[in-house]
């Protein structure tokens, strides 16, 4: 009796710990999916970060190049005028 009452107590402690093994290889793993999830996250926050200083990057570049174009049809409508008056007179 004494005997099972060992080997019983021994199974028990058996089967403890090995629950707290799994419970910390679950806390474990949870926790490792959190950082992995903070991390991604903020990876897609710099990656949105950069796509926006591309996407200004490009507004400014279209927005010269739109001045340039205005600019040069604003020198073109001056020298068609200049050239009416060089004609006219």
């Amino acid at each position: 009796a004494a005997e099972d009452h060992a080997a019983t107590l021994a199974l028990e402690r058996e089967a403890d710990e090995k629950r707290q093994r799994e419970e910390e290889e679950e806390a474990r793993a949870q926790y490792e999916y959190r950082v992995a999830a903070v991390e991604s996250g903020r990876a897609l926050k710099a990656q949105l970060a950069q796509a926006n200083r591309e996407k200004e990057m490009r507004m400014q570049e279209e927005r010269a190049e739109d001045a340039r174009l205005v600019s040069l049809a604003v020198q073109k409508v001056f020298a068609e005028e200049r050239e009416k008056q060089n004609i006219a007179h």
